[in-house]
C-alpha cells in the first residue's frame, strides 16, 4: 500500500504433512464423536458404570449417610457376607483392585468391547473403507493405533476412570483428610492393571472383527466365544479340580495379574506368573493378525 511494492507469496519448504505421528488421531477422533458417543449407546455406557455407580453409593452410604463409626467389617468378613465386607474395606487397596476384577465389570466390558471394538475393522472391511484412509497418505501403523485408542479409550474411561473416581471420593469425603497422599502409591498399581485389562480387550476385539465383514455376527460370536470358555472352565474346575485349567477361562487370567500387581493370594488354581505371561502371547497374536491383515489390504490396493 502506498506506493510500496505488493506483498508476495514464498515458497514453502517446509514438510508437508506436518505432525506424522498424530496421523492416528483423527481416525480415532471420528470412531468416537461418529460411532461411540452416541444416544443409542447410552443404556450400554450405564450397564458399564453400573459397578462403579454402586461402590460410589457405598462409600456415601458410609461417609455421608451413616457418620457414625460402626465397625462392620470383621463382622460380615467373617459370616456369610464376607464379599460384602470387602466392599466396606475403603481404607485398604483392596476395596479399589476388587472393582477391577469385579464379575459384572468384566462382563460389561466384554459386552462393550463385542459392540463397540469388534465392528470397527469388520465395518471398514465390508466397506472398502481401505481406499479412503490408504489413499490418504495413513500408515496401517496410523490405522491400527487410531481404531485402537478409540476401543481403548472408552474401556479405560470405566476401568481407569473408575478408579480414579473412587479414589477421589474416599479422599474428599472419606474421615482421612491426609488419605490422597498417604495411598497414592496405590493409583500406579491400580492404573496398570486397568490399561492391562482395557488395552487387551481392545487388542483381542480389533483382531476378532479381521473375521468377518458382518460385525453382527462377529460380536454375537465374541461373547458366545467367551461363554463357552467360562463354561469350559467351570466344568474342568469341578471335574479335575488339580488340573489347574483355571486359565482358560480368561477372566481367571486378569485375576492373576491382579494377585501380582497387588500383592493378593491368587484366585485360581495356577501359577500367578502364568496370567500375564499367557495374556502377552494373546496381545502378541492379536498384533500379528491385524498386521497380516493390514498389509494383505494395502498391497491389494497397490
Amino acid at each position: 500500500m502506498n506506493g510500496s511494492a505488493p506483498h508476495a507469496y514464498r515458497s514453502y519448504t517446509g514438510p508437508i504433512r506436518t505432525r506424522a505421528w498424530l496421523a492416528w488421531w483423527p481416525i480415532t477422533r471420528t470412531e468416537l464423536t461418529s460411532g461411540m458417543y452416541r444416544w443409542r449407546l447410552l443404556p450400554l455406557y450405564l450397564l458399564l458404570l453400573a459397578p462403579l455407580l454402586f461402590r460410589e453409593a457405598l462409600l456415601y452410604a458410609r461417609f455421608v449417610v451413616a457418620e457414625v463409626q460402626v465397625n462392620m467389617k470383621a463382622g460380615m468378613a467373617a459370616g456369610r457376607m464376607g464379599s460384602m465386607g470387602r466392599l466396606l474395606q475403603w481404607d485398604e487397596r483392596v476395596f479399589y483392585s476388587d472393582y477391577l476384577d469385579d464379575r459384572f465389570l468384566w462382563l460389561f466390558l466384554l459386552l462393550a468391547a463385542a459392540v463397540l471394538g469388534v465392528p470397527l475393522v469388520a465395518r471398514d472391511l465390508r466397506t472398502r473403507a481401505w481406499e479412503i484412509y490408504f489413499a490418504r497418505a495413513i500408515g496401517r501403523l496410523d490405522y491400527f493405533v487410531g481404531k485402537f485408542a478409540a476401543v481403548f479409550l472408552v474401556l479405560f474411561a470405566a476401568t481407569g476412570g473408575g478408579v480414579l473416581a473412587l479414589y477421589l471420593t474416599t479422599s474428599l469425603l472419606g474421615p482421612d483428610p491426609e488419605f490422597f497422599a498417604r495411598h497414592l502409591g496405590w493409583l500406579a498399581p491400580l492404573l496398570t492393571h486397568a490399561a492391562l485389562l482395557s488395552a487387551v480387550l481392545a487388542l483381542a476385539a480389533l483382531a476378532f472383527g479381521t473375521l468377518s465383514e458382518n460385525g453382527i455376527v462377529l460380536a454375537g460370536a465374541w461373547l458366545g466365544l467367551f461363554f463357552v470358555a467360562f463354561c469350559i472352565g467351570r466344568v474342568l474346575r469341578h471335574v479335575e479340580p488339580a488340573a489347574r485349567l483355571d486359565w482358560i477361562d480368561p477372566r481367571y487370567l486378569f485375576l492373576a495379574s491382579s494377585s501380582l500387581l497387588h500383592g493378593h493370594p491368587p484366585p485360581a488354581g495356577f501359577a500367578a506368573w502364568v496370567g500375564p505371561a499367557v495374556l502377552a502371547a494373546l496381545s502378541a497374536a492379536a498384533v500379528l493378525v491385524l498386521g497380516r491383515f493390514l498389509r494383505r489390504q494395502k498391497e491389494g490396493l497397490g
